[in-house]
């Protein structure tokens, strides 16, 4: 097994998103994130996430609690529109983030997060994560198109580099249990993996096989 980099995108909102919407219960939710943060960590590969609140943030807290090696702050460093002050509460979460990668503006960012990683775990659709996940993927075929150097035009881009990128879709996360079809077909067309998995032990069997 490879040492990768998973970035993981996800709803930020966790009341709201899998409470109120997806009626999950917060004991059940909870299983989840220690689950997934136990087999993330023994997977033995690194995970970045932006520092924000939110699912991933709380993965990442497991899974550090349960010995993952590094985790990687994605953080758009140079935005002057925007500004990243709303972050620095979770940057500077003591013995959680390990290296911060700048992503240069939020809208660079918005194209190049999932790429980050070689894997993209996707938890639960929101209009972030969905915008995240369709970003990177029209990003990831126009410069596969052009034949553009990955690592030239951002060196912290993993996507290709050491696997085929990957997309995981934890289902327990996703109502529908699948993406929509149309998009579904554009990962088939542009050579993109993508995998479901409905719990975190087919996700370990995932990771393993990569």
């Amino acid at each position: 097994m490879k040492n990768l980099r998973i970035s993981i995108i996800g709803p930020g909102n966790i009341k709201y998103h899998y409470q109120d919407l997806l009626r999950i219960k917060e004991k059940t939710l909870k299983k989840h994130i220690n689950n997934l943060g136990k087999v993330i960590a023994e997977s033995n590969n690194s995970i970045a996430i932006v520092p924000d609140k939110g699912i991933c943030l709380e993965i990442a807290k497991s899974y550090k609690k349960q010995g993952g090696k590094q985790v990687l702050a994605i953080v758009p460093k140079d935005d002057k529109k925007y500004g990243t002050k709303h972050l620095k509460q979770y940057i500077f979460e003591k013995n959680l983030f390990d290296k911060t990668i700048n992503s240069k503006t939020w809208q660079e960012q918005l194209f190049n997060l999932c790429l980050y990683g070689d894997v993209c775990l996707y938890l639960g659709s929101s209009i972030g994560s969905n915008a995240e996940l369709l970003a990177s993927v029209y990003r990831y075929n126009k410069l596969n198109k052009f034949k553009k150097n990955k690592k030239k035009f951002d060196k912290e881009i993993k996507a290709g580099s050491e696997i085929h990128l990957t997309f995981i879709i934890y289902t327990p996360f996703l109502k529908s249990k699948r993406l929509p079809t149309e998009t579904e077909a554009y990962f088939k067309k542009f050579k993109i993996k993508l995998e479901y998995v409905k719990s975190p032990k087919q996700l370990k069997e995932k990771l393993q096989k990569l």
